[in-house]
């Protein structure tokens, strides 16, 4: 295998630890809103520190206006993709529903992009929905999960759709290096949690998801500098050594390793069962991504770069 396809593939594995990660600091007793914005808040603080010279690009024509959306974006699928593991959902069937992503660019980029929706795209659309329901496990044998994780796991995997399609406007922030990109990404999703914060503290009083206090990042600082360059900075910068070097539907298909790893870590870690519906569901999801990715257009191997 050539070194672009090792490096895709490397950094997929790495963004496993995304949800893996965030399982653990929730274990630590990190809130939901801790859990957000600490790991984010910390990658930004140090790749600020790799290329400080260059930050202040991020306010220039163009890319300020471009960062501030792409904030708010970043922002709510932090939320809504830790959410559901604080819910109790487990980590493999928050990552599979994280990647139903694709389906959801795909019908997006429809609305707003006027992209065709082909039969092979139909075909992914329903192997991802077969998947959704698998995992929902609607018969009960394998034992449901919180309805309301579910429905935040889900809303994430939505939201990394609308994440894609924001991406695909990237240029309209200028010839930006790779890392400042990650950096402005990081810097304005933690811009948009602090004020989004005082409205999510109005409509959410349990402390269990907003409480917001920097005694536990102190107290488990080498826990965020952990996920903050396991899986953020390190898998980042190896896409970018590599992404610009295949075909996008290449990468987007070494990329579906993410759930898997995600899957695999999360049972030798904390013990999650890999149960039937997990395993079917999320086979059925993966295999509506690489069709879709395959055959239907790849949105996910172009856009991974900027963040996830």
């Amino acid at each position: 295998m050539k070194k672009p396809y090792i490096f895709v593939a490397i950094s997929a594995i790495l963004y496993g630890y995304i949800t893996v990660g965030g399982r653990l600091l929730a274990d630590l007793g990190f809130s939901l809103y801790e859990v957000s914005l600490f790991p984010m808040l910390t990658a930004a603080l140090l790749l600020s520190l790799m290329r400080p010279l260059e930050t202040r690009r991020l306010f220039g024509p163009g890319a300020r206006q471009f960062f501030i959306v792409y904030g708010l974006i970043g922002a709510l699928l932090q939320i809504t993709q830790y959410g559901g593991i604080l819910l109790g959902v487990p980590v493999a069937v928050v990552a599979m529903l994280l990647y139903t992503q694709p389906i959801w660019t795909m019908l997006m980029g429809r609305l707003w992009l006027g992209e065709p929706i082909t039969k092979v795209k139909l075909v992914a659309l329903a192997l991802a929905v077969a998947g959704v329901v698998a995992l929902l496990d609607p018969t009960g044998i394998s034992g449901n999960y919180p309805p309301l994780g579910l429905l935040s796991a889900l809303a994430g995997g939505i939201i990394l759709g609308l994440w894609v399609i924001w991406t695909r406007r990237s240029a309209v922030a200028g010839e930006l290096p790779p890392l400042v990109k990650v950096y402005g990404y990081a810097f304005f999703t933690v811009l948009w949690l602090l004020a989004l914060y005082p409205l999510v503290r109005l409509v959410i009083q349990d402390g269990t998801f907003t409480r917001l206090s920097v005694a536990p990042a102190f107290a488990h600082w080498p826990h965020l500098l952990l996920m903050a360059g396991l899986a953020y900075i390190l898998p980042y910068s190896l896409i970018f050594k590599g992404i610009h070097q295949i075909e996008a539907s290449s990468a987007g298909t070494l990329l579906m390793l993410e759930p898997v790893s995600a899957a695999i870590m999360a049972a030798l870690i904390f013990r999650e069962p890999l149960t039937p519906n997990v395993l079917l569901g999320g086979g059925l999801i993966l295999l509506g991504n690489f069709v879709s990715v395959r055959y239907g257009g790849p949105a996910k191997g172009e856009a991974l770069p900027a963040g996830s």
